[in-house]
């Protein structure tokens, strides 16, 4: 896993897209926007929505991305948990070329926070 620890405890972790978008971060299990809004939960370096759907996973330590023999995969549902502090944004990156079998993690946009 490509988070640290401090004392037992998950730090953050800013995450970008595959293609080079800043996305947001990850606090402990959760996926959050830059506004603190909890998107989706982690399950190990997998992303799934709150009904258990696969959206993505972290590569490269700081990527997401979408592994599209995966988009089938379920897990039990999570629930949304209330919006943190949010964060100073950070610039994008330059995007990375697609890997094969792969696509993009869905835009921040499309959580329709």
């Amino acid at each position: 896993m490509a988070i640290g620890k401090y004392k037992g405890v998950l730090a953050m972790q800013w995450l970008w897209t595959w293609k080079g978008k800043f996305f947001g971060f990850r606090n402990n299990d959760e996926l959050r926007l830059q506004d603190g809004t909890h998107v989706a939960t982690f399950r190990g370096d997998e992303v799934f929505d709150f009904q258990g759907n696969y959206l993505g996973e972290i590569r490269s330590e700081n990527r997401l991305i979408t592994k599209k023999s995966s988009k089938r995969k379920k897990r039990s549902r999570s629930s949304k948990k209330m919006k943190m502090v949010g964060r100073v944004g950070r610039v994008n990156y330059v995007g990375n070329v697609n890997i094969i079998g792969h696509e993009n993690f869905p835009d921040k946009d499309s959580f329709g926070t």
